[in-house]
């Protein structure tokens, strides 16, 4: 196959580097992160929110006039 993907995280720095070669083009994408929390922790955190339950607002005629959706009756 030549395909390859590898990569490295330095955990201390926040710096993800990932390596990939598809047909012979190797592709290399950096990404930085700040914050309290570690990368993993914050997917973990943001995957178990998608899971929880969400209540939607009611939509009224007043909430569509707030946020300028529909016209005004005339």
């Amino acid at each position: 196959m030549d395909n390859y993907t590898g990569g490295i995280f330095i955990q201390n720095s926040g710096i993800d580097m990932n390596v990939t070669m598809i047909r012979g083009v190797q592709y290399i994408v950096f990404s930085f992160f700040d914050g309290q929390q570690s990368v993993d922790d914050r997917i973990g955190n943001l995957i178990q929110a998608s899971f929880e339950e969400s209540t939607a607002e009611d939509v009224t005629s007043e909430s569509l006039l707030d946020n300028g959706i529909a016209l005004p009756k005339k």
